[in-house]
């Protein structure tokens, strides 16, 4: 098989990779990438935390700690009862359950907490 060396071939294809880059990080940026089911995340991520909750505050709060136990941090704070939390799948977020009274919502925080 014989390659074609061309130059003139190698910046046109040199410029259509810029913009393929430049067009990937714009969509990204604008949110077309979440629309077409591509996340596009660059924060905090909690894939490598255990997620949990516990009432060693009083009220029953979401924490997150390393793997080794250390680091423990509260991510939550608030007047609803907690429980079933679940790392969304971008890692971002930490979904849960509140129950406030008789009625239930989901929830959510991010992953260093808010």
């Amino acid at each position: 098989m014989r390659l074609i060396r061309n130059p003139e071939l190698k910046g046109i294809l040199g410029i259509l990779l810029i913009a393929l880059v430049l067009g990937i990080v714009l969509a990204g940026v604008s949110g077309k990438l979440e629309q077409w089911g591509l996340p596009w995340f660059t924060g905090a991520r909690v894939f490598d935390k255990i997620i949990f909750v516990s009432d060693a505050s009083g009220t029953r709060e979401i924490y997150s700690m390393n793997l080794d136990g250390s680091g423990r941090k509260q991510l939550t704070k608030g007047a609803y009862v907690l429980s079933a939390p679940a790392i969304t799948p971008a890692g971002n977020r930490i979904a849960f359950i509140g129950m406030c009274g008789s009625t239930s919502h989901v929830m959510a925080v991010g992953a260093n907490g808010g």
